[in-house]
Order: C-alpha cells, then sequence, then structure tokens
C-alpha cells in the first residue's frame, strides 16, 4: 500500500561513474524502484533527465514479488531507459495515460505477467545518435516468460521502431495482444524504423493498428499461431517489406497495405507455413512503390491465399521455386504487370479474376457448306489440361474432333456443316 503521487523527480543525466577503472553502469541510477511491492500506486509524478530508468517495478526473486500496481498520468523526459516492469513475480500491472519523451525506450516490459499498457503517448524515443544505442523503441515488451499482455489505445510518434519485442532463443514470449495503436515510425537512420517488429512469439494478437512512414511495417519471427487482422500500414519509406512473416499457423486477414515501398519492395512478403492470408488489400497507387504484392519464398509451403485485392505491382503473386503446395484462389488481381508468377510445385492456383485458370462459354459461328475448322479464343493464362466442346445445334452435331494451345480451343469437323447464318453452336468448357 504505497503510493507516490505528483513528485517531480530530476537528475543532471551527465554522469561518468567508474568502478574499480570500468564505467558503472548508470541504468541502476532510478528515479523511482518497487521491489516487492503489492496493492501500491505512482500517479502523476514527473521524472526529468534520469540515469537509468524512470521507474523500475522489479520482480526477478519470488520474495520480492510486485502485485497489483498502477501507474497513472506520469511524465518521462529526456531520461536514458525510461520505465521498465520486469521480471516474472511481477503481475497485475496497469499503466495507463503517461507520457514519454526522447528516450531509449518509451516503455519496457521484460519477462513480466498479465501487464496492460493503454492509452500512452510516447514521442521520439529515438536515441540512437544521443546515446549510442541501437533499436530504440516507443514500447518494447520482451524476453519469457513475458506473457498476458496487452498494449492497448497508445500513440506512438516519430519512433526508431514503434513496438518491438525480442526473446532468447528457444523461449517465447505468449498471448501478447496489440491493439488499436497509432503508430508513426521517422526515424533518421533507415537501418532501424520498424512500425511492430514482433521476434519469437506465440499465440498473439495484432489487430486494428495504424502504422505510418516506416521502413518495414510489421514483422513477425519464428512465431506461431498469431493473429493479424485489421491493421493499415501506409507508405513505407524505403525499397524493403510492409508485412514480413515467417512462422506457421498465422491468421493474416482484412488489412490494408498501401504505397508500401520504393521500387524493388516486397507488400507482404511470406516465409511462413500452413497459414491463411484472406481479405487483405495490396494497393499501389501509382505503380512505383511496391514491386511484388505477396512474394512466397522457397521455405513458404502449404499456405493460403484466398479473397485478397491486389492492384498496380509488377508481379502481383510470386511464388519461387521453393514455394510448394500453396492454395491461391478467388483473388482479383487488377493492373499487375505479371498476375502471377508461379515457379513452385504443387500449387493450386483456381478461380482468380485477372489471371484465368478456368473459362467456359458458348460460341456461334455461320456455315458455309465448306469449313471443317472453327477456333474458340479460351482465354486461359495457358494451355488448358482439361477442355470440352459440346454442341448446342442441330447443324453442330457433325462428327468432331478437339485440340488446344495456349490461345485457342480448334474445332474441327470431318464433315463440314451446312451454310447457315449462326447456325453452329458450341458451348464450351476449359481449365489449365
Amino acid at each position: 500500500n504505497i503510493h507516490i503521487m505528483d513528485l517531480s523527480i530530476e537528475m543532471p543525466n551527465e554522469y561518468d561513474l567508474e568502478v574499480g577503472g570500468t564505467p558503472a553502469q548508470v541504468y541502476n541510477i532510478c528515479g523511482i524502484v518497487y521491489y516487492g511491492v503489492t496493492n501500491s500506486s505512482i500517479q502523476r509524478c514527473r521524472f526529468y533527465k534520469i540515469p537509468g530508468y524512470s521507474i523500475r517495478i522489479r520482480g526477478d526473486v519470488a520474495e520480492y514479488a510486485n502485485q497489483n500496481i498502477l501507474i497513472k498520468g506520469c511524465k518521462f523526459i529526456t531520461s536514458t531507459w525510461g520505465p521498465i516492469i520486469e521480471g516474472q513475480y511481477t503481475r497485475n500491472v496497469l499503466f495507463t495515460e503517461c507520457y514519454s519523451e526522447d528516450q531509449y525506450v518509451g516503455i519496457s516490459l521484460w519477462g513480466c505477467k498479465d501487464v496492460v499498457v493503454s492509452n500512452n503517448i510516447t514521442y521520439r524515443n529515438d536515441n540512437n545518435k544521443r546515446f549510442g544505442l541501437a533499436g530504440a523503441a516507443g514500447i518494447m515488451p520482451e524476453q519469457a516468460p513475458l506473457e498476458n499482455v496487452a498494449i492497448i489505445g497508445n500513440v506512438l510518434l516519430d519512433e526508431e521502431h514503434g513496438i518491438s519485442t525480442t526473446a532468447n532463443a528457444g523461449e517465447y514470449v505468449r498471448n501478447l495482444t496489440i491493439v488499436g495503436n497509432i503508430i508513426r515510425v521517422e526515424a533518421t537512420d533507415l537501418t532501424y524504423g520498424i512500425g511492430i517488429d514482433l521476434g519469437q512469439i506465440k499465440d498473439s494478437v495484432i489487430a486494428g493498428n495504424i502504422i505510418t512512414k516506416p521502413k518495414k511495417g510489421l514483422i513477425i519471427g519464428s512465431s506461431s499461431n498469431c493473429v493479424i487482422m485489421g491493421n493499415i500500414l501506409r507508405e513505407t519509406r524505403t525499397s524493403d517489406l510492409g508485412f514480413q512473416i515467417s512462422g506457421s499457423y498465422h491468421t493474416i486477414k482484412n488489412n490494408q497495405l498501401i504505397d508500401v515501398g520504393t521500387g524493388a519492395s516486397y507488400t507482404i512478403w511470406i516465409n511462413a507455413t500452413k497459414s491463411l492470408f484472406e481479405g487483405n488489400i495490396l494497393y499501389d497507387s501509382d505503380g512505383t512503390h511496391s514491386w511484388h504484392g505477396f512474394y512466397l519464398t522457397d521455405s513458404a509451403h502449404e499456405n493460403i491465399l484466398r479473397n485478397n485485392y491486389i492492384y498496380n505491382h509488377n508481379v502481383g503473386i510470386n511464388l519461387l521455386t521453393g514455394a510448394d503446395y500453396n492454395k491461391i484462389y478467388d483473388n482479383i488481381l487488377e493492373a499487375n504487370g505479371t498476375a502471377i508468377s508461379n515457379s513452385g510445385t504443387g500449387n493450386i492456383i483456381k478461380r482468380n479474376i485477372g489471371y484465368a485458370t478456368e473459362n467456359n462459354g458458348i460460341a456461334t459461328f455461320s456455315g458455309d457448306g465448306t469449313t471443317t475448322t472453327f477456333t474458340i479464343a479460351h482465354g486461359l493464362v495457358g494451355t488448358p489440361t482439361v477442355y470440352k466442346v459440346q454442341p448446342a445445334s442441330a447443324d453442330a452435331a457433325g462428327d468432331f474432333y478437339v485440340t488446344a494451345d495456349s490461345t485457342n480451343l480448334t474445332v474441327t469437323y470431318k464433315t463440314a456443316p451446312p451454310s447457315g447464318t449462326d447456325n453452329i453452336v458450341l458451348v464450351w468448357q476449359t481449365e489449365v
């Protein structure tokens, strides 16, 4: 029951400490440390130029667990690390309505559980040059056993990375919810600049976020069972990636990716297996942004791409040689240089508008009593492997055979049909 309110803490932020000739770890010089605290709060406090963590909620030892902590309405300005909530014995923390500016990380979450970070504003946490540190972020949830963390309704402006997470090899961040955040990434050094960068995560939801002007929009690393839904990505700033999806058993649905990249870019780069990509809009307003719509690497296997809209790319869907046993169907491909390029094996490509693999119709001809050959343009992307022609009028019912090439069906009668006007009617059906 410790409640700290309306406190201002300011430090010079220019420590040059040595211990035995070795520079001290200044992140241990904190504004407030909670260690073994329950049912407590920090509200309406101001932290300025703190050399280490502005607030450190430390729960790495069972005997000193932190539970039921509220951090609300605080300001964190020009400190090195910002606030951190850490440790597997830190649980039930609400971090809300705070403002963070000009730090290495706006808000850090490290191996904790049952935490909600909501309705905060972080600004210009891009300190690669100020502190010689790479990979700064607005919000950074990372390291197992971090789980049950919700990041909801925050505004992250001019960050080096928006939201970034990592985990040690073989470990995963679990049950992470990132919903309804506004992220504008304006890193001056475009070595960085990722909207949402998620490494090893499982059983997580990323939904309803708006990301503008990053180098890369969204990265899902070696992960599984994630839902990425209803996000908007607009105007990435380099020839790079919009979404980069790795791992397996993901659902990527109803996202909008608009004007991604500059030149040789990939709107959605798929290195995943057994995942669903449905109802996404990949839109290039003038054809100068992304080279590829969907790009399936040699490691993309057994995915489903359906009901997506892909507009104005050099290649709408590109399947590399090793991309196999994927299902591509019921998509709309419009104004792409090449609708679908399929170099893989075992891929099923059906019923896509703008890439005809099936077609049918009724062909009508006028006989002259001497012509025995009639040609029907089938409109498919290649030579059909299945085709059928049936007579639909009495004069078309003679003895004939059918051949096919990449452009036409050719119907050849043994005896020329009789003369007449529109008297030869043929019903046809084809499939690649």
